[in-house]
């Protein structure tokens, strides 16, 4: 995700919302900061880390967990994304327990946002 998508993202839910890069924060050089606005004037809202960990972490995009056995074993933005991933996991452990002996977990998606 790039500044671009992450500003459409960002909009969609607050439509005065801007966003940009910053470089420092409180006199401090930081990485991957990101200054936010949600009003024209208003408050300055700092954050550090990429896009796609902002945008989860305001619930501006979803986030998936694909868990088997209760264990999370990836991650996706979408329902259908999640249920591909599972679908493909699944068929992969089918795979390796007929060629290997084992057997196959249950596998399930949860939203975490």
């Amino acid at each position: 995700m790039n500044l671009q998508q992450f500003q459409t993202a960002l909009q969609a839910k607050h439509p005065q919302a801007q966003a940009a890069r910053t470089r420092e924060v409180g006199g401090a050089t930081v990485a991957n900061g990101l200054t936010i606005t949600f009003t024209p004037g208003g408050q300055m809202y700092h954050y550090q880390g990429g896009f796609h960990a902002i945008a989860q972490q305001l619930g501006l995009i979803e986030k998936w967990y694909i868990l088997e056995s209760g264990s999370v074993v990836d991650q996706a933005t979408s329902e259908a994304e999640a249920l591909h991933k599972m679908q493909l996991k699944r068929t992969l452990a089918q795979n390796l327990a007929f060629a290997w002996g084992g057997s196959v977990g249950e596998f399930t998606i949860r939203k975490v946002n």
